[in-house]
């Protein structure tokens, strides 16, 4: 049996496959920053709650 991740190390990139990993690109910054801004928010609006990290 053929592992599946080795036996799909190239391959011509269609315009398909390009747009597939920009949109995963997209969603994975999409993310990144959703969460960056939750830290954030959590922040400020529980401000009032004497949690330090030590």
């Amino acid at each position: 049996m053929r592992c599946m991740v080795c036996s799909n190390k190239g391959g011509k990139y269609g315009v398909i496959r390009i747009l597939q990993t920009a949109i995963n690109t997209a969603v994975l910054v999409s993310m990144l920053c959703l969460a960056y801004s939750g830290i954030v928010m959590s922040r400020y609006v529980f401000g009032f709650i004497p949690a330090k990290a030590k």
